[in-house]
């Protein structure tokens, strides 16, 4: 019994200086309902902004790799074509113009993939700044039933 009583003496002095011990404080405090919502529709839209980022880049890789093909095969069928054969020079010249087609298409992507990056990054800066690092219930944010 007396083993007993030490024991629990002993572990209720360590659950005291535990307690007494201050927790540390997240940078910016507990989020509100609202706080914390906002934050969860922005990690949201971060996750939706990447996924639809990444859909663009393996359609932009596929046009690659078909431009790529052309570029090889270009020079080799140049060689092969009879400049008086209009049936050949016609197949050559498709390939051509769908070689210049798939160029501009690329380009396109790129410069659509950047403007993507850069707001998906101010996004994340917005997140980092409003939301990283504070505390929230998780009774107070409302899980999206799709997506993320």
């Amino acid at each position: 019994m007396a083993k007993f009583v030490t024991c629990l003496l002993m572990t209720l002095i360590a659950a005291q200086a535990f307690a007494a011990e201050p927790k540390p404080t997240p940078k910016g405090g507990t989020l509100d309902r609202a706080g914390a919502q906002a934050c969860a529709d922005l990690n949201s839209q971060i996750g939706r902004d990447i996924d639809a980022f990444n859909r663009e880049v393996k359609k932009e890789n596929a046009l690659v790799d078909e431009m790529n093909a052309l570029r090889k095969e270009l020079p080799e069928l140049e060689k092969l074509v009879d400049p008086d054969n209009k049936d050949q020079m016609a197949l050559y010249q498709g390939k051509v113009d769908r070689h210049n087609a798939l160029v501009t298409q690329i380009n396109a992507i790129r410069n659509d993939l950047k403007a993507r990056e850069e707001a998906t990054n101010a996004l994340k800066t917005r997140f980092n700044a409003r939301c990283a690092g504070r505390l929230f219930r998780q009774d107070d944010v409302k899980r999206p039933k799709t997506g993320r």
